[in-house]
């Protein structure tokens, strides 16, 4: 089973999934059926990760968490100083974390 997951961005912080899953002849209908069902079901329960997920700064580490430090460095450099917020997003200026 060869399964191929893209995200498409379509405006600051709203993305496009779309997952196409193939099987080789080999592998019985019946089997790749229910792959296919455990596969999005599984995409399905991380979807709710994705959709309420928030940057936390300074990062709460642990021992054992691994390389979220460098990681997060890493990433650094794709945003500037004028790069948009969630602030300039969410109508009315509020941050996500207010009620």
């Amino acid at each position: 089973l060869i399964r191929s997951f893209a995200l498409l961005p379509i405006e600051p912080f709203r993305q496009k999934a779309t997952m196409r899953m193939y099987a080789d002849r080999t592998i019985p209908w019946i089997v790749a059926r229910v792959l296919q069902w455990w596969i999005r079901e599984t995409a399905d329960q991380d979807r709710q990760v994705w959709e309420h997920k928030i940057h936390i700064s300074p990062r709460n580490l642990v021992i054992g968490d691994g390389p979220f430090a460098q990681y997060g460095k890493w990433l650094k450099q794709f945003y500037s100083p004028k790069s948009q917020g969630w602030e300039t997003i969410v109508p009315g200026g509020k941050s996500s974390l207010d009620w």
